[in-house]
């Protein structure tokens, strides 16, 4: 028989071990059994220390982690509900769907980092454009690929089976790490985050530490789009559900909410996205041949995209070197003959510079003018030729290069300056050298008959060649 302070004592210890339980609710208990897992609780507090380091207030944020956190609860319990003296072991024992909750912590694990994505956009540049142009930047090694921000002094370099990020005006390395031999496809325009390969799919890296923030699964890089400091336009990895039918549409995904809005085009994949001039928030997505106009806009739960026009083009698809003119006016890209749209009023046109055939187009400081390269029919093996193509004027103007530099010609914005990649160098110029400008049609007659004389001096030295050779 139990004493009078025996009772008590069972009582005070049967008080203890349902104390953690008491003033809680169900769900709060069965989350305190099932805690999120380690990489979701170590990317919510890497996301509340950058809130801190920028001055955000993080009320919002939690407010919306604990109501998902919340929802987890509900979702996976399936309507189980402790008694208030279970033990925590008890509840994990009791819940039947240990898979839920694996599922529903990587779809947290993604949202913390949409968010985080969300807050380096919003960011100020990772470093301020150079006060001067400089000469020349260095990379690490040979430069196989290279992308540039639009507003910070900022460059990825993809290296062999490396990436850097440089600060222009330093030339210091930012940060620096391996790759599958993927090239960085894009940069956001504060050159805090930056795109790049991991396998098919295209994985988001903090520029600032290298350290990969999500990836995206089935989407191609460089289908991946940077939009309005506030998310990006890409071609998703599953198909949308209409009336037990699928298709195939771009999405807007807005980083600093997490949510998706599909875009009703109709395409293959999504080429290039760009902002509309003048129009806040507005831009051109190019799918194929068409282009829709999409108005980004700010609503309760974020932002979202909504299509205001679509319209079919004279193209069929664009290089992944299309691009804009410095004035942001006219897209243009290669398609052997020059492809350009007016931004402004949505029109295109085609400039066929035949029998020169196009392979791509860099643009220059100059918005009428276009860098152009191609090789002309009947003399591939005469090797590429560039000019400076003039829109308004329609001329050519042949670009003189030093016959040591093997390198491509690039075009950057930030800058506002082409320059040569050349090994592990890019030198900028002040001018890119050019001869006198010339009417494009007597000019192409006149230069492929000269081509085309050379073909056959060279054919005559071979045969005679061959003709005094020993049998």
């Amino acid at each position: 028989m139990v004493s009078r302070k025996g009772w008590a004592a069972l009582g005070v210890a049967f008080g203890l071990s349902a104390c953690g339980g008491m003033g809680k609710s169900a769900e709060e208990r069965i989350g305190d059994a099932m805690p999120p897992g380690s990489e979701v609780l170590a990317a919510k507090a890497r996301l509340d220390a950058l809130g801190r380091q920028q001055g955000v207030d993080l009320r919002t944020i939690e407010t919306e982690y604990q109501a998902r956190l919340t929802n987890r609860v509900v979702d996976c319990a399936h309507g189980y509900r402790p008694s208030m003296f279970s033990s925590s072991e008890r509840i994990r024992t009791a819940l039947t769907d240990k898979d839920c909750f694996t599922r529903t912590d990587a779809a947290l694990h993604d949202w913390i980092m949409y968010r985080r994505i969300g807050a380096l956009l919003s960011a100020p540049p990772l470093r301020p454009l150079p006060k001067t142009t400089p000469a020349m930047i260095v990379a690490a090694d040979r430069i196989q690929g290279a992308t540039f921000a639009e507003r910070a002094g900022v460059a990825v370099f993809e290296l062999s089976r490396r990436f850097q990020v440089v600060d222009i005006a330093s030339r210091a390395t930012i940060s620096e790490g391996e790759t599958d031999g993927s090239p960085p496809v894009s940069v956001s325009p504060n050159g805090r985050l930056f795109v790049a390969g991991q396998g098919s799919d295209a994985q988001v890296r903090d520029a600032a530490t290298g350290e990969a923030l999500a990836t995206f699964t089935g989407v191609r890089p460089y289908q991946f789009h940077w939009v309005h400091d506030t998310g990006a336009i890409f071609w998703p990895r599953r198909p949308a559900e209409d009336g037990g039918r699928t298709r195939m549409e771009p999405v807007y995904l807005d980083f600093t909410s997490g949510r998706e809005t599909r875009i009703p085009m109709t395409g293959m994949e999504v080429d290039r996205v760009v902002p509309v001039p003048g129009q806040a928030a507005r831009f051109a997505v190019f799918l194929n041949n068409r282009v829709g106009t999409v108005q980004l806009r700010q609503a309760a739960q974020g932002w979202d995209a909504q299509l205001l026009s679509e319209s079919v083009l004279s193209t069929n698809g664009w290089d992944r070197g299309a691009a804009l003119t410095a004035d942001g006016r006219t897209f243009f890209g290669t398609r052997e003959s020059l492809q350009l749209v007016s931004l402004d009023a949505m029109l295109s046109r085609t400039v066929t510079l035949k029998p020169l055939r196009l392979v791509a187009a860099v643009a220059t400081p100059d918005p009428d003018q276009v860098l152009v390269r191609g090789f002309f029919e009947g003399a591939p093996d005469m090797g590429y030729e560039d000019y400076v193509y003039s829109i308004g004027q329609r001329t050519l103007a042949k670009v003189e290069r030093d016959r040591q530099q093997s390198g491509w010609i690039i075009y950057i914005p930030a800058l506002q300056r082409n320059a040569v990649v050349d090994g592990s160098r890019i030198a900028l110029l002040e001018r890119l050298p050019v001869a006198l400008a010339a009417d494009v049609d007597p000019y192409l007659e006149q230069r492929a008959q000269e081509l085309a004389d050379m073909v056959k001096a060279r054919r005559n030295v071979m045969l005679g060649a061959t003709q005094q050779a020993p049998n």
